[in-house]
């Protein structure tokens, strides 16, 4: 089993998880998806299939056993679900639509159906973007929240996911946080098992 926390907006907003968000964000491996964002391009993998003011659809460079997508978000204040208020569900709602179209266009029906949105929390790369794959296919894992819950979330109230506690998978560069040493009380490590 995954080891998981809980990612408060407290320690979202923590010196140490913001100086983890800001190196991340300036890794070599994770420039790809602001050269793709400034229209840069990259390598020839990394097809552009819808290119508009708010977002693009490319192919996602990491497909399995399925054709899967990914949007990438062009504002650059846009790093998480975190950052999402209810302003934009209009930009969700053209998301969810223009991905579609594109899913009917170029699928059979029976298979563009199948297909999910869905962000993940936290990120592998701190740049909001979200993933279309075949539904169920990576839908189990803490990590995911489907556009459709993020926007239902946000109608109700702007500042859900800013407020939220989170729980979050934490990857091996995550353990390494001081912010998640100790969350749990006692003589544990701050993350559960």
């Amino acid at each position: 089993m995954k080891e998981v926390a809980i990612c408060s907006p407290e320690t979202y907003g923590s010196v140490e998880m913001q100086e983890y968000i800001r190196q991340r964000c300036v890794d070599k491996d994770k420039q790809w998806i602001y050269k793709l964002i400034r229209g840069e391009g990259g390598s020839e993998k990394e097809c552009v299939y819808i290119d508009d003011g708010e977002f693009m659809l490319c192919r996602d460079l990491h497909p399995g056993t399925d054709e899967r997508y990914l949007i990438l978000f062009k504002n650059l204040r846009l790093q998480t679900i975190r950052d999402l208020r209810r302003e934009h569900l209009g930009m969700l709602r053209r998301v969810q639509a223009r991905t579609k179209e594109f899913l009917e266009q170029t699928l059979t029906p029976a298979h563009a159906s199948q297909y999910r949105i869905f962000f993940h929390y936290t990120p592998s790369v701190f740049q909001l973007h979200a993933h279309v794959s075949v539904a169920n296919a990576h839908t189990q894992s803490t990590r995911v929240h489907p556009l459709h819950i993020v926007a239902r979330h946000l109608a109700k109230k702007s500042t859900y996911y800013r407020d939220a506690l989170i729980l979050i998978s934490l990857c091996k560069s995550m353990k390494a946080l001081q912010v998640y040493k100790g969350m749990f009380g006692g003589a544990g490590d701050g993350y559960r098992k």
